[in-house]
């Protein structure tokens, strides 16, 4: 199989383990580490907590233009305020090719960690993260915006092949009424998201109270 069928079966299996057996996650890191361990067959080419290209204004959460693209720059320039930082996805499948140039140098710890910004630049057009990944595990406040930041920042994701963003969601905790509210929200920014493989994961037992 190649990583993206790999990929896609470590999410398939993850859904139904949290369908079937949502008490088992406590917290988004849960989901994280469940997934991390179904994903040893592509060796180091996953890799959580991975720089993004370009930096952000990730602080601004109560501007109206906190996902927009006045907020989103480039790693290196003139123009680039020293304020933006770059941000993280939570997991980085990285380019096989990209990751083969590099493991056998004596800098490939900066150049394959992304930590030495001029990696990114020398990378300028060139799909080094085979897929980036984000989570978002709602289990009771739903925050809009950090949703919304995390759909613009995989937008923004010019060296990323292939994104996904996975939202599971408990309904436990939550009223019915904002439940629905929460669901139509994310149904509307999975149909509005400009070239995401997003799913809205829920509990078997909330899909039946919601909808019967």
């Amino acid at each position: 199989m190649n990583s993206e069928e790999i990929i896609q079966n470590a999410i398939a299996e993850l859904k139904d383990e949290y369908r079937n057996n949502n008490d088992c996650f406590f917290n988004e890191h849960d989901l994280h580490h469940v997934f991390y361990c179904k994903l040893s067959h592509l060796g180091n080419l996953v890799r959580p907590e991975y720089p993004t290209r370009r930096r952000f204004f990730a602080d601004k959460i109560d501007s109206e233009e906190y996902t927009s693209g006045k907020h989103s720059f480039p790693p290196r320039g003139e123009n680039v305020p020293g304020s933006s930082r770059r941000g993280h996805y939570d997991f980085a499948i990285l380019n096989e090719d990209f990751y083969n140039e590099f493991k056998g140098l004596s800098d490939r710890f900066e150049r394959l960690s992304s930590k030495n910004v001029d990696t990114n630049l020398d990378q300028e057009g060139r799909k080094y993260v085979d897929i980036a990944i984000e989570f978002k595990y709602i289990t009771g406040q739903c925050q809009r915006k950090t949703i919304e930041f995390d759909i613009f920042k995989l937008e923004e994701a010019e060296e990323a092949r292939k994104k996904i963003f996975l939202v599971f969601i408990r309904k436990r905790g939550i009223s019915p009424e904002r439940y629905e509210k929460i669901i139509n929200f994310l149904n509307k920014k999975k149909v509005e998201s400009k070239g995401i493989q997003m799913d809205v994961i829920q509990h078997e037992d909330d899909r039946q109270v919601l909808f019967s």
